[in-house]
């Protein structure tokens, strides 16, 4: 995007372990398309400016191997947006502007990471402050809609990522006009399902965030 557009549209989703998907057809706003993922056939209808994708960095379990040789938090961020890059390159025709890492914590085969739930939201938090800061600084309106792909990822991951998304977009509401939609697709319960709809969970105008406090004190007397 140039400086001087009028409108920012931000796709996101956040994933969870994605060598393990598998191909079934979505269906979207009266479009279909048979991929491993919702991602492509929301990035195709709604034509976002930008699209993200969010991973925590527990899937470094499934992009190790014997010739990793990990020195630092640096090297497995870079080795986690390689292996997600080299994959949606490989199985869609595009690519994402941004892969956001963010903590998570559990013990895996070949890994341990040592924190709580939390620590996904404050991290993401901030990179998601980050990133909507230089984005903002190519606007030249004050319009801005973002669409979150809820369908893929870890249950706390999800949450926390919907939590991170809206205090950031309450914050920026004071300045800015801003939509938000949130999809979901169907379940996939059993192989006799054959096409699964993704649903608009939620539509809606994102507005400042407003905190009341209650006080026993009386400025005067």
């Amino acid at each position: 995007m140039n400086k001087g557009e009028k409108i920012i549209k931000i796709l996101l989703s956040v994933w969870g372990n994605f060598k393990n998907w598998k191909p079934i057809k979505y269906s979207y706003n009266s479009f279909s398309k048979t991929s491993i993922s919702s991602f492509p056939i929301i990035k195709e209808v709604e034509n976002p400016n930008y699209s993200v994708i969010i991973i925590s960095d527990t899937l470094l379990n499934q992009a190790l191997d014997k010739n990793n040789n990990i020195q630092n938090y640096k090297m497995i961020k870079d080795l986690l947006k390689d292996d997600t890059n080299n994959f949606y390159n490989s199985e869609f025709s595009f690519t994402a502007n941004e892969v956001i890492i963010s903590y998570g914590f559990g013990e895996f085969d070949k890994t341990k990471f040592i924190g709580n739930a939390m620590d996904f939201y404050y991290n993401l938090f901030k990179e998601l402050a980050f990133y909507f800061t230089d984005l903002l600084s190519k606007l030249d309106n004050n319009q801005i809609e973002v669409i979150f792909d809820a369908t893929h990822g870890l249950n706390y991951n999800i949450i926390l990522t919907y939590k991170a998304l809206i205090d950031v977009l309450e914050i920026l509401a004071y300045c800015y006009n801003i939509k938000l939609k949130v999809l979901n697709s169907d379940p996939l319960i059993g192989s006799n399902i054959n096409i699964l709809n993704i649903n608009i969970i939620q539509e809606t105008k994102v507005l400042p965030k407003l905190n009341v406090f209650k006080s026993f004190q009386f400025p005067y007397g």
